[in-house]
């Protein structure tokens, strides 16, 4: 029943969504900062997302994925970022590459290339699976 195949869809990537919004939107619980952690870091008016590399006590060493380094920077200018498993995103992908499915299969070609749009701008390393699909 691709209708209500569409519809739990919808409702599991609106779940994952609305999770993701509240985990951005709370205040970060006072955890330590371990090396190997995913960070942004405040520079300016720019947010440099990173590594961290060194941990002191109120101050942490970063890695940034531009291939930069700072030394010492103070721990309120670095954001802990959320680790994503590899699970949810690929419940994600497998999310929207079913409900593109069935939107296609109801005859809404529109929606569903609309619903494999967002998959790309989501996860755009997994472009073989949205292209086979």
């Amino acid at each position: 029943n691709y209708t209500a195949a569409r519809s739990f869809y919808r409702v599991a990537l609106s779940t994952l969504t609305v999770s993701e919004a509240f985990n951005a939107s709370r205040r970060p619980t006072p955890v330590k900062l371990t090396v190997g952690h995913p960070v942004k870091v405040q520079q300016g008016t720019a947010w440099l997302v990173g590594m961290v590399s060194d941990v002191n006590e109120d101050v942490v060493d970063v890695m940034f994925d531009n291939g930069t380094e700072a030394d010492n920077v103070p721990i309120h200018k670095v954001h802990m970022l959320p680790v994503e498993t590899s699970a949810i995103a690929d419940l994600r992908l497998h999310l929207c590459m079913n409900s593109a499915k069935c939107l296609h299969a109801l005859g809404c070609t529109q929606d569903a290339i609309e619903c494999l749009t967002f998959a790309l701008t989501v996860s755009s390393e997994h472009i073989p699976a949205l292209y086979l699909r």
